[in-house]
């Protein structure tokens, strides 16, 4: 199916780009090299690079943006980020796209050129509107109106799950359909994972250093291509979180896990314990004890956070793994790779943390 605009093409403009307020961000998306955010009055913010049009200003911007700009004039419910791109689902429930990607993360649109304008992309409403959208590198996944979770994008080591053996999907397939009792879905680099209201879990993609094999044994290969059911801690999974190499799953009793590769310390297990590929491992130095709830858990390609909350409502931000770019500690010097998990330079004195996102060499979060 080929994917054509159904509307006019949304731009941003100079009209439109007005101060923004620090205070007032609901929700965030970062990957790779730039990163996005929704106002509380539904306006969709994007900075970072800019040189395949992945914010969606229009063409004959430049090609990065060091403070946010408004995209568009579209009421965003929900964004996702990804290599070149960025999706926003708007208040009508229509999925848009802008920047490039050779892979189908944009659908057939976007591929050989990039797509300068936020540009409402056809034919993914066929499975029902669009209610939220994520997205990491070159794959995205969708819930829709009629419960389905749906995905498209990079296949190459079956991180879209839709059981095919194609390299790109440009087309949404199913993932998890109608009747499905799935709550949240993390998709990452080359791999995927999602957790059901009755505490399974459910992974898929690249298989390389344990990531499906850890929590699924009886699963023999080096990639997933369709959804494999956990059968480690069934019924306990409470949240997932999915980078490249290695995920985090938090259980009912708000423990976390990892499992897969750790070389950069993203596993969270202290200094000499880089691999997990065979059982998940729990994430050291955390104060499990006093924590009430993970408002937020979170991987990326070589970096791991979370943001927890305390029995008295205090929030706190920790993050490990690469801190080449002071990615963990908003400082460099003070160690390349951060083997458990600590709190970044300033963060203790902001105790509302509520969003948290990881991108290429960089951290987000809101608070």
């Amino acid at each position: 199916m080929t994917h054509t605009s159904e509307s006019p093409v949304q731009t941003g403009q100079a009209q439109i780009n007005a101060p923004y307020d620090k205070s007032n961000w609901v929700a965030l998306s970062a990957n790779y090299e730039h990163a996005a955010a929704i106002d509380a009055n539904g306006y969709v913010w994007a900075w970072g690079k800019n040189d395949k049009g992945q914010l969606g200003l229009g063409p004959g911007k430049a090609d990065r943006y060091t403070a946010p700009q408004r995209v568009g004039t579209i009421k965003a419910v929900s964004v996702a980020t990804g290599t070149f791109h960025t999706l926003i689902v708007d208040d009508q429930n229509q999925l848009w796209g802008a920047g490039m990607s050779a892979v189908g993360a944009l659908g057939n649109q976007g591929m050989t050129a990039p797509l300068w304008n936020l540009t409402l992309l056809g034919g993914f409403t066929r499975m029902g509107d669009i209610l939220e959208v994520h997205s990491k590198r070159d794959i995205a996944v969708a819930r829709t109106s009629r419960g389905m979770w749906i995905a498209w994008g990079d296949n190459t080591r079956g991180g879209v799950g839709v059981d095919s053996n194609d390299d790109y999907i440009t087309t949404p397939g199913v993932l998890f359909g109608v009747g499905n009792t799935v709550v949240q879905v993390s998709v990452g680099i080359d791999v995927g994972a999602a957790v059901t209201s009755t505490g399974d879990l459910w992974v898929w993609g690249d298989n390389s250093s344990g990531q499906v094999s850890a929590v699924a044994p009886a699963f023999i290969g080096s990639k997933a291509i369709d959804v494999t059911k956990a059968t480690t801690k069934a019924g306990q999974w409470a949240k997932v979180a999915a980078g490249q190499t290695h995920l985090l799953g938090l259980t009912k009793s708000n423990t976390l896990w990892a499992w897969g590769r750790g070389n950069a310390g993203q596993l969270g297990l202290g200094e000499g314990m880089n691999p997990a590929s065979s059982t998940p491992m729990a994430v050291e130095v955390l104060p499990y004890s006093g924590v009430k709830s993970y408002v937020s858990i979170e991987a990326s390609k070589d970096c791991s956070g979370v943001i927890t909350e305390s029995d008295d409502g205090t929030r706190s931000l920790y993050l490990w793994g690469n801190n080449g770019y002071g990615q963990v500690t908003s400082d460099s010097d003070s160690y390349s790779y951060g083997w458990v998990p600590d709190q970044p330079i300033g963060s203790t004195d902001l105790p509302t943390w509520f969003a948290l996102q990881l991108g290429d060499g960089f951290t987000t979060a809101l608070a």
